[in-house]
This record gives C-alpha cells, sequence and structure tokens, in this order.
C-alpha cells in the first residue's frame, strides 16, 4: 500500500473524490480515485496536515483494550442482555428472526441474513442501552428492506424515533468501543 508522511493511500475505482479518515486504529488514511496522480493526494494531505494532527492526537490514547475472559463475559451479558430486546421488537415489528447470535466484530455492529439470521457485536454492551436498541432495530429493518433505502430508514424511525440520535453516537464514539477489542 502506498502511503505519504505515513498515512496510507486507498485507492478505489468507484470513488470519485478525495477524502481522509480515521481509520479503526486510530490512524488516518487517504481514500481517492484509482487514477488519482500523486501529486494531488499529496497537496491534499498538506492542506489538511491541521485535521490529521488533531485527529490523530485525539485518537492517540484508546482505551485498554480487553482480555478473553472480559470479551466472553461480554459475550454472556449480550445473551442475557440484547436477546430480550432482539424479541421484543420483532413482536412489535411483525418480524421473523430465524437466529440471532453474538459474535465479536471488528468494524460492524450486526448484519442480517437474506433467511433471517441476525449477528450482533458483543461489544455493543460498551454502548448505551438505547444506542443497542436502534442497532437491533436497524438490522431487522433489514429482515423488510435489504438495503439502505429511504424505506429502509422510514422503518427505523417508525420503530425507533431516537434512531439517528444513535447514529451521531456511533459516528462520534464507534470506533473508540470497537478498538477495545483489537490491538
Amino acid at each position: 500500500m502506498q502511503e505519504y508522511k505515513g498515512i496510507p493511500i486507498v485507492r478505489n475505482p468507484r470513488r470519485k473524490t478525495l477524502g481522509l479518515y480515521i481509520s479503526l486504529g486510530g490512524r488516518p488514511e487517504v481514500r481517492c480515485p484509482y487514477r488519482c496522480p500523486d501529486e494531488k493526494i499529496m497537496e491534499f494531505i498538506d492542506s489538511h496536515a491541521d485535521w490529521v494532527a488533531s485527529h490523530t492526537a485525539k485518537n492517540a490514547a484508546p482505551a485498554a483494550t480487553m482480555s478473553v475472559p472480559e470479551l466472553n463475559m461480554l459475550g454472556q451479558e449480550a445473551l442475557k442482555e440484547i436477546a430480550p430486546r432482539v424479541r421484543y421488537y420483532a413482536d412489535l415489528m411483525q418480524i421473523k428472526v430465524r437466529r440471532v447470535t453474538f459474535k465479536l466484530m471488528k468494524s460492524r455492529w450486526g448484519s442480517c441474513s437474506s433467511d433471517g439470521n441476525i449477528s450482533l457485536n458483543i461489544l455493543l454492551m460498551l454502548a448505551p442501552v438505547k444506542v443497542r436498541d436502534a442497532i437491533v432495530v436497524h438490522e431487522l429493518s433489514h429482515r423488510v428492506h435489504m438495503n439502505h433505502s429511504r424505506d429502509f430508514y422510514e422503518m427505523c424511525v417508525k420503530y425507533f424515533p431516537e434512531y439517528w440520535e444513535c447514529e451521531k453516537w456511533l459516528k462520534s464514539h464507534g470506533k473508540e468501543v470497537l478498538a477495545r477489542a483489537y490491538d
């Protein structure tokens, strides 16, 4: 992978613009169109040096990672606390769920398969209760809309009116929570 000033450069043929992001590990990275000239990327990084410095400093000292026994305990707690919320919202939304599993996920809060299986990240236990519920409603809404369309989001908000507030919380704190499980 190409880098400039220690910042990885991720090229994507479908991307149309340059963007700076903070990766799960707290490092900045540039995402750009596949054929973007190196000079343009370097100029872009240089022009955002203050942003890179401030975001790198914010992410320099993440919370301590959790041990395997702590993660196992978190999984048991998720089973006791989040599984009943899945049943509650599935009944409320009149949605059938085949199976609910909890596992440690590196970059996702949950997933829903087309045959009705829902997987949820055990790290949700480190998020506020309403954020957990928002994720549950999000995944259940995928049983009706297997996409992120307007109808999908309308369904999320219909059954969980604080949905967008919880999305903001995840954007602000989600990477920090996910980083608790990985060095």
